[in-house]
């Protein structure tokens, strides 16, 4: 990927993030964090990974997802690109999936532990 594709899909993350924590001002929305954006090389579209907490997430995905035209709106006021890509979010199960493997982890160790003791 190039430089220029790194550097826009830093400072997109960086805008979307306080664009939905700052301006978006649904109390249904969970505690969002943006964890990365791609956009493709034409510039023309991009998927924002979220990762979203507490409240309904199918909910908070639907209010994005309605929201993203505003969300570009305010983008193209704040971007100096001559075209605003469209936004695509998509749920990034990541997070949810490292507690996991975490949790059972922390079982196995658990229980080792008890074993070494004897």
């Amino acid at each position: 990927m190039s430089l220029r594709l790194d550097r826009l899909n830093s400072q997109l993350k960086k805008d979307i993030a306080s664009i939905i924590t700052y301006e978006i001002g649904d109390p249904r929305l969970g505690l969002v964090s943006v964890t990365s954006v791609k956009i493709t090389p034409d510039l023309k579209f991009a998927k924002v990974f979220v990762s979203i907490f507490g409240k309904e997430k199918d909910e908070s995905m639907k209010i994005l997802k309605s929201a993203a035209g505003f969300i570009r709106n305010k983008l193209a006021h704040s971007m100096k690109i001559k075209t605003v890509p469209e936004l695509t979010f998509v749920l990034d199960e990541g997070m949810e999936h490292a507690e996991k493997i975490n949790k059972i982890i922390e079982s196995f160790e658990g229980g080792n532990k008890d074993a070494q003791k004897d």
